[in-house]
């Protein structure tokens, strides 16, 4: 697909009507993140205006050498919005959690709703307990993306050396 970058198979249907594309992505390697599966299976389609991408496995990565695991999952297009449902995701020395929630490609930002959390860090996870779902704010609009969780004062910031994370009091 991308030289170097992306690699894959590609069927379906396209028509001015219907779009109903499978794709299986055999490597990926683009913006610091990193397909680590044998294969990822994709499916997108339309619905009306709308347009649905599905990967019905597991996906395994690295972004920025957080190895990251994600569910089965579903996302939506509605206008200019991304709709994320019951995704489950894994960020190797972070966090895992069931996520929904939506993302403005305008804005490149967002709000998920987090249920379900387990701080991976023990050193942190004796501190932090989630007894109640999360809000956490998404912020790709800056040269480094930021996650913020309100509730906490808790801001977290990909750099190139990791993860910065900062906390309030």
């Amino acid at each position: 697909l991308i030289p170097q970058k992306a690699s894959g198979t590609l069927k379906g249907k396209v028509d001015t009507s219907l779009l109903d594309i499978h794709l299986i992505i055999n490597k990926l390697n683009l913006f610091e993140t990193e397909l680590q599966n044998n294969s990822l299976p994709l499916s997108i389609r339309s619905k009306g205006d709308d347009i649905i991408l599905g990967c019905t496995s597991p996906s395994t990565g690295k972004i920025r050498n957080q190895k990251v695991i994600l569910s089965p999952f579903t996302l939506r297009t509605q206008h200019t919005n991304i709709l994320i449902h019951d995704m489950h995701a894994s960020i190797d020395t972070l966090f895992s959690t069931q996520i929904n929630g939506n993302y403005n490609l305008e804005t490149d930002k967002g709000i998920l709703r987090l249920d379900k959390i387990a701080i991976s860090d023990p050193k942190i996870s004796k501190y932090f307990s989630f007894k109640t779902p999360q809000s956490m704010a998404i912020d790709f609009s800056q040269p480094t993306p930021r996650f913020a969780l309100n509730t906490l004062g808790t801001t977290v910031e990909m750099t190139t050396l990791g993860w910065k994370i900062n906390i309030d009091n």
